[in-house]
């Protein structure tokens, strides 16, 4: 993947994870769950720990 494409991957996963964090502080578990598939179907381990949210790409 080229620097360019991998930066524009990066923002979308963090547009993503964004969201997710704001369904959740929202109460909406059911749209939080959703995205988190998304997240997943593309290769992100979501990790929520003391109310923080990190994420990284799934190993191979």
């Amino acid at each position: 993947m080229s620097d360019e494409a991998t930066n524009d991957f990066t923002e979308i996963v963090e547009s993503l994870v964004e969201e997710r964090e704001q369904a959740r502080a929202e109460g909406n578990y059911e749209r939080a769950d959703a995205i988190r598939e998304k997240l997943d179907n593309l290769g992100i381990v979501v990790m929520d720990d003391d109310g923080e949210t990190t994420w990284r790409r799934e190993e191979s």
